[in-house]
C-alpha cells in the first residue's frame, strides 16, 4: 500500500509518485521531501500550515517540474485522493483510493483508474 512508501518514488526520468498532503504548495512540497529523504521526523517540527494559492497555481507547479527535469507529479494522499500535476497538462485532482501505473512504450507513465 501506499503507506508503507517512502516519500517519493521516481517512476522514470520523467514521473515522480508522492504521498502526502494534496494541499502544499510546491515550496512546501519540496522541503518536506528534502526533509524526508534526509530522515528528519516531520512530525517533530510544530508548524502551521497556510496555504500559499499563488504556488497552488498549475503555473507554480509546471515551473517547479520544470525546474526537477521532470514533466509529471502524481501524489496520493491518506484519503483516498490522487492529484496529478504536469508540465503542460492542468493540475487534476480525483477522489480514488485504488488505481494502477503502468509503463507505456513511448516512456510515459499511465494511471489507470
Amino acid at each position: 500500500t501506499m503507506r508503507t512508501f517512502p516519500a517519493a518514488l521516481l517512476l522514470n526520468s520523467r514521473t515522480m509518485l508522492a504521498t502526502g498532503d494534496l494541499n502544499l504548495s510546491s515550496s512546501d512540497f519540496e522541503r518536506k521531501l528534502r526533509d524526508a529523504l534526509a530522515g528528519r521526523d516531520p512530525s517533530s517540527v510544530e508548524e502551521e500550515f497556510v496555504p500559499n494559492k499563488e504556488d497552488q497555481a498549475t503555473e507554480a507547479w509546471s515551473a517547479w517540474l520544470q525546474r526537477q527535469g521532470l514533466s509529471r507529479l502524481l501524489r496520493h494522499d491518506s484519503r483516498g485522493a490522487l492529484r496529478s500535476d504536469g508540465v503542460t497538462t492542468k493540475a487534476a485532482r480525483l477522489e480514488i483510493q485504488n488505481f494502477r501505473l503502468k509503463g507505456m512504450a513511448d516512456g510515459q507513465v499511465d494511471v489507470d483508474l
